[in-house]
């Protein structure tokens, strides 16, 4: 899902709830000062406490190893889910938030 808050404050870039599993895309335009890398840091501290898996995703990975990448979060979500990892039934998120289409689609 995009444009989901999963906790307090934290709308990561995707996720799969189902797997407690979050996407993160790191690029220049939004990770180049220092109070974006401490954003992301105390946001995936966040994330990591309350059982998410991140997985980060930079250009040079969509441009060099596009295929091995999809393969990885499809697998990585499945484990998970197989290890019972995701959340709960009755989870809901904090605020839906806008549903906007995935990069490149």
């Amino acid at each position: 899902m995009w444009g989901m808050e999963v906790l307090p404050g934290v709308k990561p870039d995707a996720c799969f709830p189902e797997a407690s599993y979050v996407l993160e895309g790191d690029s220049r335009r939004y990770h180049t000062i220092e109070s974006d890398r401490a954003s992301d840091i105390t946001r995936a501290g966040l994330l990591r406490a309350d059982g998410w898996h991140i997985t980060r995703v930079r250009s040079t990975d969509l441009r060099q190893r596009r295929a091995q990448l999809l393969a990885d979060i499809v697998e990585t979500r499945q484990q998970r889910i197989d290890a019972g990892l995701g959340r709960p039934g009755n989870w809901r998120p904090i605020h839906p938030g806008v549903r906007i289409r995935p990069p490149g689609a």
